[in-house]
């Protein structure tokens, strides 16, 4: 009895204090290889996306070999629809190609929507936002 009671307040604990990273995440489930581009607002300010390292000029350009994965990670916290409106609005347009296809989001409504729809709730955190390139 003594450890369920300690196995619970560790769980309780541990679900209460921790902020769960939340990412953007690509993941190519095809044939051949995908490629992500990300054309970024450089007018602002301050940008999220300045901080990765693949940033050239005002693009992010990701190739992804089939089964290879991408994650980008915006810190801790979850993707709320206030997060997702602020990081849709740093985005000037998103492309995702491989072989078979190629989807563009060119405004920021669209652009925010899908982002929407991409958004993942298993444990009751929207964490993560992924998209499955097949």
């Amino acid at each position: 009895m003594k450890f369920l009671k300690y196995l619970f307040f560790s769980l309780l604990i541990f679900f209460t204090s921790c902020d769960p990273p939340h990412d953007l995440i690509f993941i190519n489930q095809g044939n051949s290889v995908a490629k992500v581009k990300i054309q970024i607002d450089t007018t602002l300010e301050y940008n999220e996306f300045s901080k990765f390292d693949e940033l050239k000029s005002d693009t992010l350009v990701y190739n992804l070999k089939p089964s290879d994965t991408c994650v980008l990670f915006f810190g801790i916290g979850t993707w709320s629809e206030k997060e997702i409106k602020k990081i849709a609005n740093l985005i000037n347009k998103l492309e995702i190609e491989n072989a078979d296809f190629k989807e563009t989001y060119k405004t920021k409504a669209r652009i925010e929507q899908t982002l929407l729809e991409k958004r993942e709730d298993k444990t009751g955190w929207k964490t993560k936002i992924i998209f499955e390139i097949k």
